[in-house]
This record gives structure tokens, C-alpha cells and sequence, in this order.
């Protein structure tokens, strides 16, 4: 049996078509974080390298090998770590407060330094200097996890991070698979 390791690019089928994600980083003490690669395609593409060591979406800390052990995903490559860009320095944090939001820029772990910007959904708020921070500060479910790379959220449409309308859709799809249940429902206040 594979076992998966550090590099290893997955492929995640959605209706919209295939998501890559890239085991890219682990950090001591943090956890395993994964680059979310730009676009769908059709069909699992043959120039895996190439499309994964361009841009990504967004880098987030996520287990991605267990999706992997429970057949939700397919290893379709591997890419070295040294290939893609140096893990972040800075993170991002957004809230949510009824109708405003926000965004917070820290530095990684320390959380020193943290700098606050009021900003809509989109991040217009966001300070030049910090506009190429991709990496998201957030614990995240496997369910929210799949709901994120099955859709158009990327870091200039934050309004698509967290729908909690969408979590009964997503824990019916995939909930029984993930968490080896029967007849149990799980809700999303099972992992907040």
C-alpha cells in the first residue's frame, strides 16, 4: 500500500470538474499544509509538475492524507517542496461580524506583529505589501475542507468560505465515508 509523503499531488473529482492539491509543507508542532491549485479541469492533466508549480489559490493546514486513505482522492504525482514558493511568513485571519468582515495579516505562529484591516469580502481593504499572503489561518473539518476545494472560493471571494447553509448538502455527500458512521448524523458543531 502507498504511503503518502510530503510532495504528493492529489486530484479531487467535483462536479465542476478535477481540484489538484499539493502536499506542499509540514510544519513542526502545525500540521500539514496543502496548495490549493488554481482551477477545474476536465480531465487529470498530464503536466502535473508544471501546473503545480505555478500559483496557487490559497495554502491551508489540512490532513490531506487521511481523504486520501478513505478513497476520496487520487495521488496523481509528485512535485518537490523546493519547486513551489517558501512556506508564508504572514497569514490570514478573516471574521465575520453580521454584515462587516475583516481581515487580520500576522505573522505566522508568533501571531506577533498582528496588523488589523477593515475590508468587504473581497479584501479591497488589504494593504499592497500584504496582497500576495495566501495562506489562511483557520482549523478546518474534512467536510469544509472538500466544500472549499469543490468551490469558487479563492482570496478575493471570501463570501464563499464558510456557508453553513451548505453543510447539510456536503455532510450527506460525504459525511458517512469520512467518519465511518451509521445512521449518525454529524453537525457542524461536532468540530467548532
Amino acid at each position: 500500500m502507498y504511503r503518502p509523503k510530503i510532495g504528493d499531488v492529489y486530484a479531487f473529482k467535483t462536479e465542476r470538474g478535477y481540484r489538484l492539491i499539493h502536499w506542499a509543507y509540514h510544519i513542526e508542532k502545525q500540521g500539514k499544509f496543502v496548495r490549493v491549485i488554481r482551477g477545474f479541469y476536465t480531465e487529470i492533466p498530464n503536466d502535473i509538475c508544471e501546473i503545480v508549480t505555478n500559483e496557487c489559490d490559497y495554502i491551508i493546514c489540512f490532513d490531506v492524507p487521511k481523504l486520501y486513505r478513505k478513497g476520496l482522492l487520487e495521488i496523481v504525482g509528485s512535485v518537490p517542496t523546493e519547486k513551489v514558493e517558501p512556506f508564508p511568513k504572514y497569514d490570514l485571519n478573516y471574521r465575520e461580524y453580521g454584515k462587516d468582515s475583516e481581515i487580520e495579516v500576522c505573522e505566522f505562529y508568533s501571531h506577533q506583529n498582528s496588523e488589523r484591516f477593515k475590508s468587504d469580502s473581497t479584501g479591497k481593504g488589504l494593504p499592497e505589501k500584504y496582497k500576495n499572503v495566501k495562506l489562511i489561518n483557520a482549523i478546518i473539518d474534512p467536510i469544509w475542507f472538500i466544500y472549499l476545494i469543490s468551490s469558487s472560493f479563492d482570496l478575493k471571494h471570501w463570501e464563499f468560505f464558510y456557508p453553513a447553509e451548505l453543510w447539510d448538502e456536503y455532510d450527506k455527500k460525504y459525511g458517512d465515508v469520512i467518519f465511518k458512521r451509521q445512521n449518525k448524523k454529524t453537525t457542524k458543531n461536532d468540530f467548532l
